[in-house]
């Protein structure tokens, strides 16, 4: 019954994101498309659901007003639209080589390990326990949660941290209203769902630039097989969340979509504080950049792209971002360190970087690939752009952690590796791209 319930969820959320795309123009493949709304939908519940909550509406009967809400507003565009709302049937080929056979078989088994352990493993972990899903048992059942600034109960104060978003909590207690109490499933089986958001995207996306099915395959094996993903994928945290949307927003920017891309900058602000200190500059920078670099369009047009991307995600988080400054809650976990250069933090940090079991290979081949491939990035804009982007998020990783209270959390290494897997697939996409190199000399796209 949790499997059919979660799934009937997922379809809502999938609904309403299938209609805000076909206003925005849906014409990518069937099942890249599916994911756009899946993410999209994840975002917009979040959001109807806090809202109401805020209002005093319980959980279930939010759940069941956006549920309504979303197959109403589909059930009209298809009407309407005569069915055109549907994304289109994708191109089933199988397999044509042995790479991407075996690059199969690396993503079934990771997320085949994946769904067994959401299935089996209970949920242990110290932030998932508290804050993801400790808060979103508060919500579900009104217990020990409060929205006034005085009560002891202040945004779930009693799990954690006041200062942490609240989109997942809230999507897990929709999640979990329908069934008699949480379960392990309930709990984490959005980690899951962010996990392949992640793979088809880095998929379609690498496909996308190297005009090869088996480079995309190749990518999104290789993301699945970072041990850090696949773990982040049942440990209940949001580390995969903040990592897809992170992706979704880059690609979206870079098909000029920057109305996709401000919704999901938003989904990063409202999953994780990283979201707004780190990687919105990031990709505003990205976006910024592509604008500027553009011949093909005049100041009124970058201007408007620029305009239309920063709007579109100031307006769904700006509840939230004025609610925590109203009420003098913080926008990272409270620290008695101020800034500045921490001594022997930076030669930390790169011990870290290559020197963890977990990933210290992944990161020492990335740095071998992008100094051999150095002429070709030099010679392409968009890799280019992409390579400085992806180097100006890692400098936002070693100022926070070299020089902010954040520091902590890489000398006890509760933080460091989770943080740094975020980019990990962005990475990825990069690495490929530069190895194969883009097989037409593709300028920059105008902006729609």
């Amino acid at each position: 019954m949790t499997i059919l319930l979660t799934a009937f969820h997922i379809i809502v959320d999938v609904l309403i994101g299938l209609g805000i795309l076909y206003f925005l123009g849906n014409n990518k493949p069937g099942m890249l498309i599916v994911t756009l709304s899946l993410a999209l939908g994840f975002l917009v519940e979040g959001l109807f659901a806090g809202i109401l909550n805020y209002l005093g509406v319980s959980v279930l009967i939010s759940f069941i007003s956006f549920a309504v809400v979303s197959i109403g507003f589909f059930s009209c565009l298809f009407l309407r639209s005569k069915g055109q709302v549907l994304p289109s049937r994708p191109e089933m080929r199988m397999p044509t080589s042995w790479i991407e056979w075996i690059s199969i078989v690396v993503i079934a088994e990771a997320l085949i390990w994946t769904a067994f352990n959401i299935y089996k493993m209970p949920l242990y972990f110290d932030d998932a326990l508290n804050h993801w899903s400790g808060r979103a048992k508060a919500i579900l059942f009104d217990v020990n949660w409060s929205w006034v600034k005085d009560s002891v109960y202040f945004l779930g104060d009693p799990f954690g941290h006041p200062e942490y978003p609240l989109l997942i909590p809230f999507w897990r207690a929709a999640n979990a209203c329908m069934l008699s109490s949480p379960n392990n499933i309930s709990d984490r089986v959005d980690g899951l769902l962010m996990f392949l958001i992640t793979l088809i995207t880095i998929y379609y996306w690498t496909l996308q630039i190297t005009k090869s099915r088996e480079a995309g395959f190749v990518a999104a094996a290789i993301v699945s097989s970072l041990p850090l993903q696949t773990w982040h994928a049942t440990a209940g945290y949001a580390e995969l969340h903040i990592q897809a949307f992170l992706l979704l927003s880059m690609w979206a920017v870079f098909n000029n979509r920057l109305v996709l891309a401000g919704l999901f900058t938003a989904g990063m602000i409202y999953s994780k504080n990283e979201g707004l200190i780190i990687y919105m500059p990031c990709v505003l920078s990205y976006v910024t950049l592509r604008l500027l670099l553009n011949r093909e369009t005049d100041f009124h047009q970058k201007f408007r792209g620029l305009l239309k991307y920063n709007v579109t995600w100031i307006v769904p988080t700006a509840p939230w971002l004025v609610f925590k400054v109203w009420n003098n809650v913080g926008f990272t976990i409270p620290s008695e360190a101020g800034l500045g250069y921490m001594e022997g933090s930076i030669q930390m940090f790169f011990k870290m970087l290559l020197d963890a079991p977990a990933s210290n290979l992944f990161w020492i081949a990335v740095i071998v690939i992008l100094i051999a491939t150095l002429r070709r990035i030099i010679d392409h804009k968009e890799l280019r752009l992409l390579v400085f982007t992806g180097l100006l998020m890692m400098a936002m990783f070693i100022f926070i952690f070299t020089s902010t209270g954040a520091y902590v959390f890489m000398e006890n290494q509760m933080t460091i590796h989770r943080s740094l897997l975020q980019i990990a697939p962005f990475f990825v996409l990069i690495c490929i791209s530069a190895l194969l190199t883009f097989r037409e000399n593709r300028q920059l796209n105008p902006i729609n």
